[in-house]
């Protein structure tokens, strides 16, 4: 009977072991739209990233109005490819961009 008490000990340690492991990302999702105050969707970006690190897309093709993001993001569009061209630099939504950008990568950083 110890060695099952053992054995169950053991596996519970990992499962704990392996939940805070996973807990150091936090997931993340950003939706564009093409009009202001989130309307007319046109793209979505889901994931998870640490804080601290950051990830982004290199190449896309779409005019943003607005988007969504949590509070934790920092959003930088760029008007060219390979995050070249003029940026712009958010944290969290943005529900009014004036005039609409026309996005080809976008980078986002956790906070």
């Amino acid at each position: 009977m110890k060695i099952f008490y053992i054995i169950l000990s053991l596996c519970l340690l990992v499962t704990t072991a392996i939940e805070a492991q996973d807990s150091e990302y936090d997931p993340f999702t950003i939706q564009f739209f093409t009009r202001p105050h989130f309307k007319k969707e046109i793209g979505i970006i889901s994931g998870s990233v640490a804080k601290g690190e950051s990830a982004g897309a290199r190449r896309g093709n779409m005019s943003v109005a607005s988007f969504k993001a949590d509070s934790f993001l920092q959003v930088t569009l760029y008007t060219q490819i390979d995050f070249g061209g003029k940026k712009y630099t958010y944290t969290g939504s943005k529900d009014n961009i004036k005039p609409p950008v026309q996005v080809r990568s976008v980078k986002w950083k956790h906070l």
